[in-house]
């Protein structure tokens, strides 16, 4: 989750899961925001000067989230498919921010020494949930025991047609 200055582009805090792989977060930030801006200057004009930008964002398993307020926004890169909860979470914690920082947000001339609880507050959107693994049988599988199922009806069909025989032999005896 990266919590990125809107009018300087620059990473006001970053929080990540232990076991994520990221690379250089302010880079990572630059490049969000330079994405940022090329969509508002490249398309409708009107439109971003209403505040429109990107929301969403796919690269193959990965998926973008962006959530933008009036001093900062909040990206959060995701694995897979999030749970519906976590886009009102982001927006609620990127709120909060605005709430709890808005003077610093505003008057941020690139020291980030003003926003030292921020980490705390984004952790909460460090979201984990795996889904159930329900095991998939092959459908070869069933061949298995009605091979067994055959060997054996054919195993006790040749002893009923032996003793068959050997009773038909007694009684001829």
């Amino acid at each position: 989750v990266f919590l990125i200055h809107r009018k300087t582009g620059l990473l006001l805090s970053h929080v990540a899961r232990e076991d994520a792989t990221t690379q250089d977060p302010q880079m990572v930030s630059a490049m969000l925001s330079a994405i940022q801006d090329f969509v508002r200057d490249s398309f409708d004009e009107k439109e971003a000067s209403e505040g429109h930008s990107i929301d969403s964002l796919r690269l193959g398993d990965l998926l973008l989230w962006c959530e933008e307020g009036p001093s900062a926004f909040l990206a959060a890169v995701i694995h897979g498919n999030p749970p519906p909860l976590l886009r009102h979470r982001l927006v609620e914690t990127l709120s909060s921010v605005h709430e709890q920082w808005h003077a610093p947000l505003d008057e941020f001339q690139g020291d980030t020494d003003a926003f030292e609880g921020v980490d705390e507050r984004l952790r909460p959107c460090l979201v984990s949930q795996t889904a159930e693994a329900r095991r998939k049988y092959s459908p070869l599988l069933w061949l298995i025991p009605l091979a067994v199922l055959a060997a054996l009806g054919y195993w006790i069909g040749l002893r009923v047609v032996e003793h068959r025989r050997v009773n038909n032999y007694e009684a001829r005896l």
